[in-house]
């Protein structure tokens, strides 16, 4: 119960068109609050996305403060055994759509599918990303995440493993080179999908989260 900072970590494998595989790291930090009154669901706020490629990589994506600003606050369920066996029930989050059947339903390929939002509201379709580097622009997306976190609970610590499938399509970009979708897969060893969690006092805010995440988990 209480209020919890949380990071996940989670590493896939790109196919880019031409230039091959590239290997990301993906990190978000969270917000968690977990009602002493409904202690078997966690609401969840997202504080920062950081999408970490390899230094000499060609590109770069930068999620914007904007598209996580737009990302709603989820509820995932939760339960601790007594012995400090921690589960985090199956969560799927859809960005830039809504869709009647969540986990089921095909996402948009299309920017003119009524099912289609723009949370950030910029005008454009879905959430925007942006690609640095060799190619640069702004791309237009909807996704899928769908995760589940087992672990161990320590005192005021939480640390395990997140298993998790992703999905997402293309919508638009302001440069045509951007336009191709890129397949991605989580890495073969599911060690690197991890998550850690530290118990904080109830007025801790994403701000807070953000400005003081080394000191919480590390770089």
């Amino acid at each position: 119960m209480g209020i919890w900072a949380q990071r996940e970590i989670t590493v896939a494998w790109n196919d880019v068109p031409i230039l091959g595989e590239s290997r990301t790291e993906n990190r978000v930090l969270v917000r968690i609050a977990i009602s002493p009154e409904a202690p078997e669901e966690a609401h969840i706020e997202t504080c920062a996305i950081e999408i970490r490629g390899a230094p000499d990589a060609a590109t770069q994506t930068v999620v914007p403060d904007a598209f996580v600003r737009a990302v709603e606050v989820q509820s995932r369920p939760v339960q601790v055994d007594p012995d400090g066996r921690f589960s985090g029930g199956r969560l799927v989050e859809i960005d830039g759509a809504r869709l009647d059947r969540p986990s089921e339903d095909a996402l948009p390929t299309t920017a003119d599918d009524p099912r289609v939002t723009d949370p950030d509201a910029d005008g454009h379709p879905g959430l925007t990303v942006r690609i640095t580097g060799l190619v640069d622009g702004e791309v237009y997306v909807v996704q899928r995440r769908i995760t589940t976190l087992t672990g161990t609970q320590e005192g005021d610590r939480l640390h395990g493993r997140i298993e998790w499938a992703a999905e997402q399509n293309i919508l638009g970009a302001d440069n045509p080179a951007l336009t191709h979708p890129i397949p991605s897969r989580p890495d073969p060893d599911p060690a690197l999908d991890v998550f850690d969690a530290q118990r904080v006092s109830k007025d801790r805010d994403c701000a807070w989260i953000r400005a003081h995440a080394e000191a919480l988990f590390g770089d």
